[in-house]
């Protein structure tokens, strides 16, 4: 992968928000509650290896305990979670993270910036908890491994907020299957369905 792609963005405004993306071997999960470009002066960032073979589905979970030091945010790649980081930092003193429940969620894209990228996403979970390496495996259905993560029925875990299984097959709308009616996504860009799914 070259550069880096968005995989989960929030943010109100130009302050107080959320960025995941996967560069070059590399997943990066950053929260801030203070201007994030060029350089935020309020926030918590964690790289962790991500080594991903293209043109193959894989797992990601990312995690937040709610304290103020990086070491609360953790990566679960494909079901294992990273023990190692190459790169961890906070910025600025006692960096708290608070995002507005109103602020736009964008899933494959940068939000304000404007940066798309193509690629297939499937399965999109946001949970009111700390996911535990239990829930992950949960998640999981028990599979392990790149690229044979099938789907569980995860309706019944407790603290989902958001649930987009994207089965809708067309349209520009997906239900959040957890509560529908509350916090559907839209589809923009002219994004279309696509049968090439977890199995």
């Amino acid at each position: 992968i070259t550069g880096s792609i968005p995989l989960f963005y929030k943010e109100t405004g130009s302050v107080n928000g959320m960025n995941l993306d996967i560069g070059s071997n590399t997943l990066r999960w950053t929260l801030y509650d203070d201007t994030q470009h060029p350089t935020p002066t309020t926030a918590m960032t964690r790289y962790a290896p991500c080594t991903v073979a293209q043109n193959q589905w894989h797992h990601i979970v990312v995690t937040y305990d709610g304290s103020t030091s990086y070491t609360g945010m953790n990566h679960y790649i494909d079901g294992v979670k990273a023990t190692s980081h190459s790169s961890e930092q906070n910025y600025g003193t006692n960096p708290t993270f608070e995002s507005a429940a109103s602020s736009t969620i964008y899933v494959g894209s940068r939000g304000l910036y404007n940066i798309r990228f193509a690629l297939l996403v499937d399965e999109v979970g946001i949970f009111d908890k700390e996911l535990s390496q239990s829930d992950v495996d949960s998640l999981r259905n028990g599979t392990s491994g790149q690229g044979n993560a099938i789907p569980a029925d995860i309706g019944s875990m407790a603290d989902l907020d958001i649930w987009l299984r994207m089965e809708e097959g067309s349209g520009t709308s997906v239900v959040n299957t957890a509560n529908s009616g509350t916090n559907d996504a839209v589809l923009v860009n002219g994004p279309a369905f696509s049968t090439n799914v977890p199995t």
